[in-house]
């Protein structure tokens, strides 16, 4: 199979997602927007004439700022199999992306991430980054709102960073 093939099955997988209803209940317009701009811009990578083709930084742009999408869905809402479905799906067309044109290896790491991350393989401390990270969002919103037993889960927070 052909690189263009295999970027085919894989986008063609990606979009049916962005086409459902699910889609629709979790990812912002302009995202969803941006995800299909990207397969465009990668499909365009894997025409012949594109051999040896440098993207350029607004591509490259472009195609990070998707990737960071990815990650704000994984810490915003639960993953259900539809859409740990079409994130593992985007991944792999990114990852393939980056292998062929770009080979940018900070990227790749990013990448590896985000797929250990949907697939719940996270190491320990990737773990506990990730748990500092939900922490102190969760924080911000206590200190923005103040219920009574949000205080009570501010002082549990607070006494579990003094441990």
């Amino acid at each position: 199979m052909s690189m263009k093939d295999d970027f085919t099955v894989w986008a063609n997988k990606v979009k049916r997602f962005l086409n459902s209803e699910e889609c629709l209940s979790i990812m912002k317009v302009d995202h969803k927007k941006g995800v299909f701009k990207v397969l465009d811009i990668i499909e365009s990578h894997y025409d012949p004439y594109h051999e040896g083709y440098i993207p350029s930084e607004q591509e490259v742009k472009d195609i990070k700022e998707v990737a960071h999408m990815i990650f704000s869905v994984l810490e915003e809402i639960p993953i259900s199999e539809d859409i740990s479905y079409f994130i593992l799906s985007l991944i792999h067309v990114l990852s393939t992306w980056n292998g062929n044109v770009w080979k940018d290896a900070d990227f790749l790491l990013k990448l590896q991430y985000l797929e250990r991350h949907v697939k719940n393989e996270l190491t320990i401390s990737e773990s506990i980054v990730t748990l500092d990270k939900s922490a102190e969002r969760l924080r911000g919103t206590v200190k923005g709102s103040n219920p009574p037993s949000l205080k009570i889960s501010e002082h549990y927070f607070n006494l579990l960073e003094g441990e």
